[in-house]
């Protein structure tokens, strides 16, 4: 959170006397008197210009869907005020170009922000920075919302911070409809109490991730369900093994990929199942400078479980910092049931990797 800089500035004083000071100590010079170089400097005055509304709460919301919004900019000052940058805090987020154009004196400018839900569920956020002109700080616009499946999941992610290795979730279908849980985690579900007898709308799991070696850490724990709208119900696991440690490979690489999930729901045995992945350049290190363009080059494209089959269809270039990839997955004849497995790309610059899951119906 941005604060004035005079709120940075201003010394506290423990017990300072109320009143004029006194005069300094023998030998001491005495205190400037130039405005704002006292004893207190003087404070800075803000700009009479807001962001109408601050933040916008979409609810829930699908994954993968778009929500355009607007936003007002308003200048409650008497001159014009000119917009110099106005940035989206990630790619989920976009704006209309409004750099260069003034708010009016007394009137307002609309920001127009469109935001990209992601696929894998959870609440998501983003920010716009606007920076004005004669403006002490930057205005920030919010925008988020829930992303939910049919079936809701509380807590929405695996907690395994903290050594913590066994927890429980509850997953609820929003429309009421019954529904069974065929596996968690790859393996058959373990109920947090009583198996349920039948398909209910609201069961109690529990997850443990004893044992598993910090490399060989997976980053979701894919629930696999019978409902017809909700076949997977992907949990992201908070581990230190899966957040900043995990796929270290991306900083020589130069490319994340923008989703780390590939959910192809339910594909039936010997039909090609066609997704998008996109690949965003990545370089913290150097302030996100673009040394290797070639990393938008992709070279091939594998599929670990043998069971499937990927076909890289073609690229589309994404400005300078990113490319799509249109892939086709195949699940071979006689194939069923839930697949867990990862996406091999490999670009110019180096390889990596994204999980895949999907349930193949015969």
């Amino acid at each position: 959170m941005l604060l004035a800089a005079a709120a940075l500035a201003t010394p506290i004083f423990a017990q300072a006397p109320i009143g004029p000071p006194g005069p300094p100590p023998p030998g001491t010079a005495p205190p400037p008197t130039e405005p704002g170089r006292g004893r207190f400097p003087a404070p800075v005055a803000s700009a009479p210009i807001r962001m109408e509304p601050e933040t916008i709460e979409l609810g829930i919301v699908e994954p993968g869907s778009t929500h355009r919004r607007t936003f007002r900019i308003v200048n409650d000052g008497p001159v014009p005020l000119l917009v110099r940058a106005a940035s989206p805090s990630c790619r989920c987020t976009t704006v209309d170009d409004i750099v260069g154009k003034q708010v009016p004196a007394g009137g307002s400018l609309e920001l127009e922000a469109e935001f990209a839900a992601p696929t894998t569920p959870g609440y998501k956020d983003a920010k716009v920075n606007v920076v004005l002109e004669g403006a002490p700080r930057p205005l920030v616009a919010k925008i988020g919302g829930d992303v939910t499946l049919p079936i809701r999941v509380t807590p929405a992610f695996v907690d395994a911070l903290n050594g913590r290795m066994a927890g429980t979730v509850t997953l609820s279908s929003i429309d009421g409809r019954p529904f069974t849980i065929v596996s968690a985690g790859g393996r058959p579900p373990v109920f947090a109490g009583p198996a349920p007898d039948g398909p209910q709308a609201v069961q109690r799991l529990s997850w443990n991730v004893a044992g598993i070696p910090c490399e060989r850490m997976p980053l979701w724990w894919n629930v696999v369900t019978d409902h017809p709208d909700c076949p997977v119900v992907p949990l992201r696991i908070r581990h230190e093994c899966t957040g900043s440690k995990a796929d270290m490979g991306r900083y020589a690489r130069y490319w994340i990929p923008k989703d780390q999930l590939v959910n192809l729901e339910r594909v039936s045995a010997g039909t090609p199942a066609t997704t998008e992945l996109q690949l965003d350049h990545y370089n913290p290190c150097g302030r996100g400078r673009i040394v290797r363009p070639d990393f938008r080059n992709v070279v091939r494209v594998d599929v670990e479980a043998p069971e499937l089959e990927v076909e890289l269809l073609g690229t589309r270039p994404v400005a300078e910092d990113a490319v799509v990839l249109s892939l086709a997955v195949t699940p071979r004849p006689g194939t069923s049931g839930a697949i867990e497995t990862v996406l091999r790309i490999t670009t110019e610059t180096g390889t990596g990797e994204v999980p895949l899951v999907v349930v193949v119906e015969p």
